[in-house]
């Protein structure tokens, strides 16, 4: 017997020579994550975040993307730059591309729709480069993810350069004390 959290219960599920029809190993459920539904979808890949059902490719980047935000707090010093991080890997998807279908659309690396940088001609005008816009706005995640990545190496090598400084710092130090210590009396010449 199965028992669920909202108290039904379930006393077996039919079987024929003990194995389950294809179709039974199968759920249409809401993804939390993905504010969608998902139909036909293996019972075996579905996860829990609290009381809530996920599907196993959400809950998985999810999961990178909250490790992600930990490196960030842990790595980057700068409260502003770690924002922009915690910002890009809050965005739909990793990467973002544009198409032109009469209007241009901003989609995500699974081929979600994102944003849309004119409306029926609406919003263009001799200001509104539309073409460099939509451009600037489907690489910002790449851009940007590059830039922190930059930002996180020359951060990495300014630790080592303080390090060796402090080093060499130490042995100067060393050295003068050495100096110092010796009590060598030269005669008057």
């Amino acid at each position: 017997m199965i028992e669920f959290k909202n108290g039904s219960k379930i006393e077996g599920i039919s079987s024929f020579n003990n194995v389950r029809s294809k179709r039974s190993e199968l759920i249409g459920f809401y993804c939390a994550l993905c504010n969608d539904v998902h139909e036909d979808y293996p019972i075996k890949n579905i996860r829990w975040i609290d009381d809530n059902m996920v599907c196993k490719e959400s809950y998985e980047q999810k999961n990178i993307r909250d490790k992600k935000i930990q490196e960030i707090e842990k790595n980057i010093r700068d409260k502003k730059i770690q924002e922009i991080a915690k910002r890009l890997y809050a965005i739909t998807g990793t990467s973002w591309h544009y198409k032109y279908d009469y209007d241009y659309y901003i989609l995500n690396d699974r081929g979600e729709y994102i944003a849309q940088t004119t409306y029926d001609d609406l919003s263009t005008s001799k200001e509104h480069n539309v073409i460099a816009d939509t451009e600037f706005i489907a690489h910002a995640p790449d851009d940007i993810r590059y830039l922190i990545e930059s930002y996180l190496e020359l951060q990495e090598q300014y630790k080592m350069l303080e390090n060796r400084n402090k080093q060499l710092l130490d042995e100067l130090h060393t050295l003068v004390e050495e100096r110092n210590s010796l009590d060598v009396n030269y005669p008057n010449l």
